[in-house]
């Protein structure tokens, strides 16, 4: 991993251990697959889109 993804899935781990151990299983696989070489900021970034559920519209109805 580059200085900067680390420095990013330290964060991550803090915040969201869950999600941390997700990527670590995904990167992994990648790596062992022959996949990946490295794992840069720009990666993590779009596993994490991907990763991320889909935000889902709240209505807020007066009664």
């Amino acid at each position: 991993m580059t200085s900067e993804a680390v420095s990013r899935y330290g964060n991550i781990k803090a915040a969201y251990p869950e999600k941390a151990a997700q990527l670590l299983i995904l990167f992994g696989q990648a790596l062992q697959s022959g996949e990946l070489q490295q794992v840069d900021d720009d990666m993590l970034k779009q596993v994490l889109a991907k990763l991320a559920p889909k935000n889902r519209q709240t209505k807020i109805r007066r009664v």
